[in-house]
């Protein structure tokens, strides 16, 4: 169970990153993206939905909850739960433009709009990288495994590692399983484990602000 002390202390750490890392809190630029390793990223559907469950470690402090995802073209919703049932994130996308709906108090937005929202959108959102598709390897094959590559002026922002993939019903292509990223521009790693596909169609109330459906 997760505990509202752990959530405080995480939101202080982040906040001293976000203050290492930006100073004054400024949009920053979108990454660029490249696919490193021996094989090309794993398709998705425009639209479904995933449910995940996500360790996340930053600066010696670590939190476990389970991720809501859902995406439809370019817009997407991610919002995260407790346990026992509580809301810590609710993330909306649309149209590339990126909002934080909920955090925790004291949770800096830069960390959630440049590092989280990146990696979703990098990682799960297929309409988001277009005009910036991420680059095919040379070569296919090896025993490397995949690896997404966010970067901003020749910096690795995050790197997005592809443990494993599996099949679901009513989609031909393997999808991500499990995901590895670590974010050395904002100091955290996350552990993303996929519990469920759901490939019915996304009724636009779940992009209403106020309305979350699991």
């Amino acid at each position: 169970m997760i505990k509202t002390g752990r959530v405080v202390r995480l939101a202080v750490f982040l906040a001293a990153a976000e203050a290492a890392c930006l100073g004054p809190v400024a949009r920053l630029q979108p990454p660029d993206i490249r696919i490193a390793g021996g094989a090309a990223w794993p398709d998705l559907p425009v639209s479904y939905r995933m449910i995940h469950r996500i360790h996340v470690d930053i600066r010696g402090r670590s939190l476990d909850f389970l991720g809501y995802l859902a995406v439809a073209g370019n817009r997407w919703r991610a919002v995260a739960f407790t346990e026992m049932g509580g809301r810590l994130f609710d993330l909306i996308s649309e149209n590339g433009r990126p909002e934080v709906l909920l955090s925790p108090r004291g949770l800096p937005r830069a960390a959630l709009l440049d590092g989280v929202m990146r990696d979703i959108e990098a990682a799960f959102v297929p309409a988001a990288r277009i005009g910036r598709a991420p680059d095919r390897p040379a070569a296919a094959g090896g025993g490397e495994r995949a690896a997404m590559i966010l970067q901003r002026g020749g910096k690795t922002v995050s790197e997005i590692s592809l443990v494993s993939t599996r099949t679901v019903d009513g989609w031909a292509a393997a999808v991500p399983e499990r995901l590895l990223i670590k974010s050395p521009y904002w100091g955290y790693t996350m552990d993303v484990t996929l519990v469920r596909l759901d490939l019915r169609p996304i009724d636009d109330t779940v992009f209403l602000r106020g309305e979350v459906r699991k």
